[in-house]
């Protein structure tokens, strides 16, 4: 599930009363003057708490998360009709959920249909896992602002890619290798979204990830063209300091093992 923790400094109190209620919609958004700008978050207040900070400011820090009602805190059951395609179960088990929600699962087969019925039971969080470990390795599911996404990782390999980072694009420091792909930390970009592809442009160095002596589990190599596939984004920002960037965990199309992170 998504995961927020956002401090809000010296709100007056009968502000916080007003608009600081458990369960609550909380909507962030960030980035630069001149851009990129947008949403990097959007969810559910789980919990608030309130402390004094050197006796002068007051904290407010606000912990939500997106999912959890509709993942963890929900109940799927009824008895499912044979015939029906893989995106059309999803979406049946989403529909006749206890809190309904919405699925992003396009990469999935549309064509094979099941060739008996089924009983549903449970929760709808487990059913999805189910059905995109089912698909492969490169396939995930994760709920990603409103909405549950099951998606092949490795189906973004177009020559376009989504985003272009380098040193002169809000790229910081060295990109660091990794077992399935690179992690890399750049200006803070609210177009970064799990799923989506970037490219590290020509000329970019690495640090390489060192290798254990004895050890068989090689890296995954570099890609010659520099192309990743976002699997994880942590966006960090400090309106009260200098911190203002995102980093994003990769993987390469010809990884081993497609491992998705909590964003």
């Amino acid at each position: 599930m998504w995961q927020a923790t956002i401090a809000v400094y010296n709100l007056n109190a009968p502000t916080t009363q007003v608009v600081l209620k458990q369960g609550m919609k909380v909507k962030l958004e960030a980035g630069y003057m001149k851009g990129p700008y947008g949403t990097i978050f959007e969810g559910m207040l789980f919990q608030p708490t309130w402390e004094r900070i050197d006796g002068i400011d007051y904290k407010i820090t606000l912990y939500c998360l997106a999912g959890i009602k509709e993942l963890t805190s929900n109940f799927a059951s009824g008895s499912i009709a044979a015939g029906l395609t893989q995106r059309d179960l999803v979406a049946r088990i989403a529909s006749q959920s206890t809190h309904p929600f919405e699925v992003n699962a396009e990469d999935l087969d549309s064509t094979q249909r099941s060739s008996r019925g089924e009983v549903i039971f449970g929760q709808p969080m487990d059913y999805m896992q189910d059905i995109a470990k089912f698909n492969g390795p490169t396939f995930n599911s994760w709920f990603d602002g409103q909405a549950l996404n099951i998606q092949n990782l490795a189906s973004n390999n177009t020559a376009v890619p989504t985003l272009q980072y380098s040193p002169a694009t809000g790229l910081i420091g060295t990109p660091q290798q990794t077992q399935d792909g690179v992690t890399i930390k750049v200006l803070l970009d609210p177009r970064a979204t799990v799923g989506s592809q970037f490219q590290l442009l020509p000329g970019t160095s690495y640090h390489q990830a060192p290798l254990q002596p004895g050890s068989k589990d090689f890296p995954t190599p570099l890609d010659q063209n520099g192309l990743y596939v976002i699997a994880g984004i942590r966006h960090v920002g400090d309106s009260r300091g200098n911190v203002w960037d995102s980093e994003l965990i990769s993987i390469g199309y010809n990884a081993s093992g497609l491992l998705i992170s909590n964003p």
